[in-house]
């Protein structure tokens, strides 16, 4: 039995004598990652200035020592507009940053200013920046694209409305506080009088005949899902204040550009404006509703979304829960617009 077990120990040891004792690295090394990251070429614009009315394109370009998410952030320092974008990695170059001048929080870029650029990361607070001048900011493509009114200028059409009797409200063009786009909006401000509470505050209509002359229906397509409707919303971080979108089709004969509520079709679009400051809100015509399912909508007409019959686009501000004591309801609005085929970019 002894020599059994001597025989078995000589092959065990012979492999054990000619194995190789160092060890194989499979992955990245543990202590570079936990390094500290240091910037081996610091952020830098590719140009220092920006005119994207020239077909101009920006990017940035960084180098770190180790793979890390980072997040690259845009200040405009007049606007305060702002453009995001995050990656990981261990550069930052122009495949992955590239800017083409839009916004992902509003108000959007403006001319003649300075554009902070900083980069942070999740799991270091390194900060890198640099600046880059804008010359021209970016313009909104109106391509297939209907515009209500961008309610800059001084000769503004006079938009048709309704106020509630004895209500307090502040209904047009306005300057206020910043507009999302341009220097004006329209306000759509409000309190009830003390002594109803029926919620409506008023509203403010854009009838296509005001685009032109003899124009009786908005120029688009009759295809409700890809019909987009695009607004700035600004809102005062209320919980009171609702926004009633509607859209009125002229769609029974002899189609003269006005809408019969006992006929034709009404439907809408509602939003709780509980935000504050401004938002862009998108959404398909097909996504509007009818009758009892939204406020503000309509319950007679075929109830089929048929875009190249609206006649008339109106905005109603509404307080919910309504009465005086609710307090002010905000849900201004700037560069209502229709587009083919996909949302505002602004």
């Amino acid at each position: 039995m002894r020599k059994l077990f001597l025989l078995l120990l000589i092959p065990v040891a012979a492999f054990w004598g000619c194995a190789d004792t160092s060890l194989v690295q499979l992955g990245p090394d543990v202590k570079s990652n936990l390094a500290p990251l240091t910037v081996i070429s610091p952020l830098a614009p590719n140009k220092p200035e920006l005119d994207f009315t020239a077909g101009d394109k920006a990017w940035f370009t960084a180098k770190f020592s180790r793979n890390e998410s980072w997040h690259l952030r845009l200040l405009g320092n007049v606007s305060l507009a702002e453009f995001t974008i995050d990656g990981k990695g261990t550069e930052i170059a122009a495949w992955n940053s590239t800017w083409d001048g839009s916004t992902t929080k509003f108000p959007v870029f403006q001319s003649s200013e300075q554009v902070l650029a900083f980069v942070s990361f999740d799991d270091t607070s390194l900060i890198l920046s640099t600046t880059v001048f804008l010359k021209k900011a970016r313009t909104p493509d109106l391509t297939n694209a209907v515009l209500l009114s961008d309610f800059e200028g001084t000769n503004l059409p006079a938009f048709p409305r309704l106020i509630q009797a004895d209500d307090s409200v502040n209904f047009g063009q306005s300057n206020e506080v910043r507009a999302a786009q341009g220097s004006f909006y329209y306000s759509l401000t409000g309190v009830e009088a003390p002594y109803r509470k029926d919620y409506f505050i008023g509203y403010v209509q854009f009838p296509a005949s005001l685009k032109g002359q003899n124009t009786t229906h908005y120029n688009l397509i009759d295809r409700a899902d890809s019909v987009w409707f695009n607004v700035f919303v600004y809102g005062a971080g209320r919980a009171n204040t609702q926004l009633a979108i509607q859209f009125q089709e002229d769609d029974v004969f002899p189609f003269e550009g006005t809408y019969d509520s006992d006929i034709e079709d009404q439907s809408a679009y509602n939003l709780q404006v509980t935000w504050t400051g401004w938002k862009l809100v998108s959404f398909r015509y097909s996504e509007t509703l009818y009758g009892d399912n939204q406020r503000g909508a309509g319950k007679n007409g075929n109830r089929v979304h048929e875009p190249n019959k609206i006649s008339n686009v109106q905005f109603s501000l509404i307080t919910n829960p309504p009465g005086h004591a609710a307090g002010q309801a905000v849900a201004s609005i700037d560069f209502p617009v229709f587009t083919i085929g996909a949302p505002f970019r602004p």
